[in-house]
C-alpha cells in the first residue's frame, strides 16, 4: 500500500510539475486546503484569486491559475469547448476557471448556496473598488437566474452571474463571467 501511495504521489507531482513548468511566471500560492471541502473557499480561489486578479492585472489566466494550484484540463470537461483554456481546482465539487478567446474569464462551482456565492463574488469586486449596478435579470435553467452587473462609462467592467437551484446532475450552482466591455455598456446592462 505504501508503494502504491508513493507511486501515486510521484505521478501527481510529475503532472503538477509539468503543468507548472508550462505556465509558471508566478510563485506558487499557499495550498488552499479549505477549498477541498468549502464551496466558499473554492470560489474565493477560482473567482477572486484567479479570474478577478487576471482581469485587473491584464495578465493571462493560465499562469495565475497554475500559481493558485489549479491543474490544466481539457476545456470540454468544464463544458467550454470553445475556450482558450480551462483549469480545475481540487475540491469535493467540480470547480473550474475558464479563459475565453475574447479575453473574459469564467469561474464555476457545482456546490454551495448560489445566493451566498453570488454575494461573495460581488463583495470581492467591490473590495477592489469596482462599482457595479444591477442590469438585466432573466430566468435561467434549473429555476435559476442570469444577472448582469455592470460598471459605468466607456469600457466598463461587466460581471454576469448564473445561479441554479434544484440542479440535476453536475450543473454548477454558480457560474461567473468577468470582462471589460470594448466600448459602451452592453444592452443587457440596462434593467428591463
Amino acid at each position: 500500500m505504501r508503494r502504491f501511495v508513493a507511486v501515486l504521489s510521484a505521478l501527481w507531482l510529475a503532472a503538477a510539475g509539468a503543468a507548472q513548468a508550462e505556465e509558471k511566471p508566478f510563485p506558487l500560492e499557499p495550498a488552499p486546503w479549505g477549498a477541498l471541502t468549502s464551496p466558499e473557499a473554492a470560489m474565493k480561489v477560482a473567482f477572486e484569486k484567479v479570474c478577478l486578479r487576471a482581469m485587473l492585472e491584464g495578465q493571462p489566466v493560465g499562469p495565475i491559475a497554475v500559481a493558485n494550484r489549479l491543474l490544466k484540463v481539457d476545456p470540454r470537461s468544464a463544458g467550454a469547448e470553445d475556450a482558450e483554456g480551462a483549469w480545475r481546482l481540487a475540491s469535493l465539487g467540480r470547480v473550474f476557471v475558464v479563459a475565453w478567446k475574447d479575453g473574459s474569464c469564467s469561474s464555476s462551482s457545482e456546490r454551495g448556496d448560489p445566493e451566498t456565492l453570488s454575494q461573495q463574488v460581488l463583495a470581492a469586486v467591490a473590495a477592489r473598488g469596482i462599482e457595479l449596478h444591477q442590469g438585466l435579470v432573466v430566468p435561467a435553467a434549473d429555476n435559476g437566474q442570469r444577472i448582469a452587473w455592470c460598471g459605468d462609462g466607456p469600457q466598463p467592467w461587466v460581471l454576469t452571474l448564473i445561479t441554479r437551484r434544484g440542479r440535476k446532475g453536475r450543473r454548477p450552482a454558480l457560474v461567473t463571467t468577468l470582462f471589460k466591455a470594448r466600448g459602451n455598456s452592453p444592452s443587457f446592462c440596462r434593467p428591463a
